[in-house]
């Protein structure tokens, strides 16, 4: 795909990307070749904070990389006693001179080992000690062999070739540079990444839905235990219009959202 120039899709168009219906479509196409690929995924939506609020010194060292297909992207933001509630995380990135120190604990973190940097959301400020809970939060670029990063893979297989991960922050030192838009500003960055992700998903689905499809259709032409195709049976039509049915809406919502600004 970086080869091919695929990967630079949602970088701005100025530098020769497109946007994020060309990225779920994009996603789409080798699920419906009953092709999963997690990295692309997560690299679609991990850059999102990068485009949007990142300087151009971070987008030629940290996003560049990934056009090419040279460096991968993962994200680190669920954490073990906390979930996805991320208004409730413990992760804390303390001030350091000009930088910061990192320390916390993500788990579920798909791709860790295979990825080359992580975008990941802490806290820089304990909770208790801000005015709304939407303060507070930031992002931050991790070299993912920097010194005081631990992985550990979970015993977990969600069918795909990359693993998940415990990941763990052991004072892990940041430059000021690694910090992506402004300290304790990091919501929207986090959820514009989520929301991205939201649709990649639901790509990668509605592809896998239509993989799997083809093939009960295909059986169901070739299965004949009374002299019939199967599939002529009207019970099982209904079935098989209903499971397509209901990938096509959502395919039809997921073009919609991401055509939206």
């Amino acid at each position: 795909m970086g080869e091919y120039g695929l990967l630079c899709i949602t970088i701005p168009e100025e530098l020769g990307g497109g946007g994020q219906v060309e990225l779920v479509a994009l996603m789409e196409a080798p699920a419906e070749a009953g092709l999963v690929l997690p990295m692309l995924l997560l690299i679609g939506f991990a850059r999102e904070p990068f485009i949007r609020h990142g300087t151009p010194d971070q987008m030629e060292r940290f996003v560049k990389p990934t056009i090419s297909g040279a460096q991968n992207l993962c994200f680190a933001i669920t954490e073990t006693d906390v979930g996805t509630n991320s208004f409730a995380m413990s992760s804390l990135a303390t001030s350091d001179g000009d930088g910061y120190r990192l320390t916390g604990r993500n788990v579920f973190i798909s791709g860790a080992a295979d990825a080359d940097r992580m975008l990941v959301v802490a806290c820089n400020r304990k909770s208790g000690e801000v005015e709304r809970r939407t303060e507070g939060m930031s992002l931050f670029e991790v070299n993912a062999d920097a010194p005081g990063v631990e992985l550990q893979p979970l015993n977990i297989d969600v069918g795909w070739s990359e693993r998940q991960y415990l990941v763990f922050f052991d004072d892990v030192e940041l430059g000021a540079d690694r910090l992506i838009g402004n300290p304790g500003q990091g919501l929207a960055g986090m959820f514009e990444a989520l929301n991205s992700e939201r649709l990649l998903v639901t790509a990668m689905s509605v592809g896998l839905g239509t993989y799997a499809l083809k093939k009960a259709v295909a059986y169901a032409n070739e299965r004949k235990p009374f002299g019939v195709p199967i599939g002529r049976y009207q019970a099982l039509q209904h079935r098989l219009a209903e499971a397509k049915a209901e990938p096509a809406a959502a395919r039809l919502m997921m073009i919609q959202a991401a055509a939206t600004p």
